[in-house]
């Protein structure tokens, strides 16, 4: 799979580097992900530790990797780069990366057993995609303990969710009140996300993560699109033409990753049609007698057809009734 994120590999030399780390984004589920880091010398005899929020998730040295110290959510997923060690490339990669992995991460060298440097990366979501009725968590990550800071959620300019160390102030828009929710556990180790609960599509937008200090100035932000995607039902129209039948097969609001086709009777795909934008439609001629339906999937959501038509090979043409060939195939999102 091609690597969709790279950070540009920054040399140490010893020294510990600053607590702000580069900060990445994950622009697409399932993506690989190459987390660079690079100290200056050989490090296959060395010691190398990757963690996560503070937690330690793989760690190799002296030619071989720890298997027991490699986190069960990374397992066979994170690898290193055995052939650039000499040259003290300690980058890992982590495949079909998921909105879970998102959070800071610390690369760590070891010589001698006292630390020689330190690379952090502040790996985001760009956005978070899920069906209409499920909970979306809005991953959001700080490199310090949240205990005492507050951070304030906004869609658009509308405020959904205010957290200090006096209480959590809740949102009065009607949208979503009462349906917004944080991490209590986990803000010592600098998570501020949130959870929507049963979003809906009106959900979807750009949503803003503040950090705001003690004199009520923003000091950083971090941007994330939802994207909440219903289970689509194709529709079907049929015209009669001169040469045949034109078939129309249309869906609107479905993902990007969502694909029409015109099947016949036997289940082979006569035509198919990727969406443009939001929508998506198939128009194409049929003139051979049989029939045809259209089949909308929309990637880890749904299936559906539409009833079935039957073009005889006269001037002819009925419907089937839907009732009796419609359905729908609910699949996970695998995140």
């Amino acid at each position: 799979m091609e690597l969709l994120l790279l950070i540009t590999i920054c040399l140490l030399t010893g020294q510990t580097l600053g607590n702000d780390p580069v900060k990445m984004i994950l622009k697409a589920r399932d993506q690989d992900v190459l987390l660079s880091c690079s100290f200056r010398g050989d490090l296959r005899d060395k010691n190398v530790t990757w963690n996560k929020d503070g937690k330690d998730i793989y760690v190799f040295g002296n030619k071989k990797v720890e298997p027991s110290l490699v986190d069960e959510q990374f397992r066979d997923r994170i690898s290193h780069f055995q052939d650039g060690l000499q040259s003290g490339n300690a980058s890992i990669k982590i495949t079909n990366a998921k909105i879970s992995d998102v959070g800071i991460y610390s690369c760590l060298f070891f010589d001698k057993g006292f630390q020689r440097g330190l690379w952090k990366i502040d790996l985001t979501a760009g956005y978070v995609e899920i069906r209409e009725d499920e909970d979306a968590i809005l991953p959001c990550h700080y490199g310090i303990d949240l205990t005492h800071t507050k951070f304030d959620w906004k869609k658009n300019r509308t405020d959904i969710f205010l957290y200090d160390n006096t209480g959590v102030i809740n949102s009065t828009d009607e949208q979503f009140k009462g349906r917004v929710s944080y991490f209590p556990d986990e803000l010592r180790s600098g998570n501020a996300s949130i959870k929507i609960k049963e979003a809906k599509r009106l959900d979807s937008g750009i949503y803003t993560c503040m950090r705001i200090n003690q004199g009520g100035q923003k000091e950083s932000e971090l941007h994330i699109e939802l994207v909440v995607v219903a289970c689509q039902k194709p529709n079907i129209r049929t015209t009669k033409v001169k040469d045949g039948v034109q078939v129309n097969c249309t869906a609107r609001g479905v993902s990007l990753k969502s694909k029409m086709e015109l099947k016949n009777r036997t289940g082979g795909t006569v035509y198919a049609k990727d969406p443009i934008g939001d929508d998506i439609t198939l128009l194409t001629l049929v003139t051979k007698e049989d029939h045809y339906y259209c089949v909308l999937t929309q990637e880890d959501i749904c299936v559906n057809k539409t009833e079935s038509i039957f073009v005889p090979s006269g001037a002819g043409y009925f419907l089937v009734p839907s009732s009796l060939l419609v359905f729908s195939l609910s699949l996970s999102l695998g995140f």
